[in-house]
């Protein structure tokens, strides 16, 4: 097997992280962990984006984002770094916005 880059495995590491790497680089990937404290520390930081990105904000934490409840059950900042990348929650939050503005030009 040739030697993995540190780049080459960071490149990597969401699709080791969640197991749907082909079995030859996943074994790649292994060996260079197993050596590199560098692409270790990047996988953690890897599986820490994977939790913020991955999970879904409950409904109470995107009412608090559009309502502007700072002590909602979700910070600001992760619901908003999730909302970066999910495009059903975006969605979501559109609708929340929009059931608000009816009920507020309700007479």
């Amino acid at each position: 097997m040739a030697k993995t880059t540190c780049d080459w495995t960071v490149e990597r590491l969401p699709w080791w992280a969640n197991g749907t790497l082909d079995e030859a680089e996943a074994e790649s990937v292994r060996a260079h962990l197993a050596d590199c404290a560098d692409c270790r520390a990047e996988l953690a930081a890897t599986h820490a984006a994977l939790a913020v990105y991955g999970a879904h904000p409950s409904i109470g934490a995107l009412v608090g984002l559009v309502e502007g409840d700072a002590a909602g059950e979700a910070s600001r900042e992760t619901v908003e770094a999730h909302l970066a990348h999910c495009a059903a929650c975006r969605e979501e939050v559109a609708l929340l916005r929009e059931s608000r503005a009816a009920i507020e030009a309700e007479p």
